[in-house]
């Protein structure tokens, strides 16, 4: 008897500690159980997932991780005279930093929904998890500012302005549609030498249109895309389409990054251990219900300061 009185003390605090004891998560009026509809779902979803496909991944153990920075380096003398003393060089070496920074969600279901519902749940579920935590990942890898809704976490376009790696739009020049093909070229000015033969420019795809009109008849091939699938270039360089970075609108849009031109791989995500799903029909055992968690712990950290540089609106 005392195991079964521990056992609903236990799920109670469970229920209390998620505050949603005495909530129902859906109801048959939101979702019903029809007997004859078809088992076919598609989504109209956009396609995340940058940072995680471009970026080095390191693995982050216990506490902090440090994996190497390369800093300032002297170059070679030449030439060296016969017998000549040869001069001592000095390379800089400094450390990243990377630790667990968790995110995730947990969303609960009724079990007629799981095993008799009108849709094959586990693929949609499956699909969402991966979407959401994809757009928290290039979210935090390019936007975080260090603040504390980023986790403290700093992420491509921040790194990019503390180190003046940095085009900003003139004053009054607030709204994206005010950026131009010299911007946009400008930031290729910004990086070191290797990147301009790496580089990829990333932008929203809603620049897809705007890019277009940079073509003039002396000058077609400017921007080049054939087909909405095909490979995109500007001036010859891959473009990488992210739905983080700001959309192309007329409208003003202060202090917003437009784009970032670079080469990715000289960025750490450093994730610790890999996104988790777990599932529980205890949690909410009292209203016959199945939870669903997920979490992932992640971080960003640069290689090298002038991998990367971006393109901002004005700030008024």
């Amino acid at each position: 008897m005392d195991n079964l009185d521990d056992r609903d003390q236990l799920l109670r605090e469970a229920r209390g500690f998620f505050g949603l004891e005495s909530k129902a998560a859906i109801t048959t009026s939101d979702i019903a159980l029809p007997t004859e509809y078809t088992q076919e779902l598609r989504e109209l979803v956009s396609e995340y997932g940058v940072c995680r496909a471009v970026m080095t991944p390191y693995p982050i153990g216990r506490g902090t991780s440090k994996p190497a920075r390369l800093g300032t380096q002297d170059d070679f003398t030449f030439p060296i005279a016969m017998s000549a003393p040869i001069a001592e060089k000095n390379v800089k070496l400094g450390n990243a930093s990377l630790e667990s920074h968790k995110g995730g969600g947990l969303i609960r279901i009724p079990r007629e929904i799981d095993e008799q519902g009108i849709i094959p749940l586990g693929q949609m579920l499956a699909r969402y998890a991966a979407r959401k935590f994809a757009k928290v990942e290039d979210t935090l890898g390019f936007l975080g500012d260090g603040t504390a809704p980023y986790d403290s976490i700093k992420g491509v376009c921040q790194i990019a302005v503390d180190n003046n790696k940095l085009v900003q739009l003139g004053a009054t020049k607030t709204a994206p549609s005010d950026a131009t093909l010299a911007n946009l070229r400008a930031l290729r000015q910004k990086v070191a030498t290797p990147v301009i033969g790496s580089g990829v420019y990333y932008l929203h795809n809603t620049w897809e249109s705007r890019l277009r009109d940079f073509n003039t008849v002396s000058a077609p091939n400017v921007y080049v895309q054939v087909g909405p699938r095909a490979r995109a270039t500007l001036d010859g360089y891959d473009i990488v389409w992210t739905e983080v970075m700001q959309p192309y609108i007329t409208d003003a849009a202060a202090s917003t990054y437009i784009a970032v031109f670079g080469d990715l791989s000289y960025w750490w995500m450093g994730e610790h251990g890999q996104p988790r799903t777990d599932f529980s029909t205890d949690v909410f055992f009292t209203t016959d219900e199945l939870a669903i968690r997920w979490l992932e712990e992640i971080d960003f950290d640069y290689m090298a300061v002038d991998a990367a540089a971006v393109l901002k609106t004005a700030a008024a």
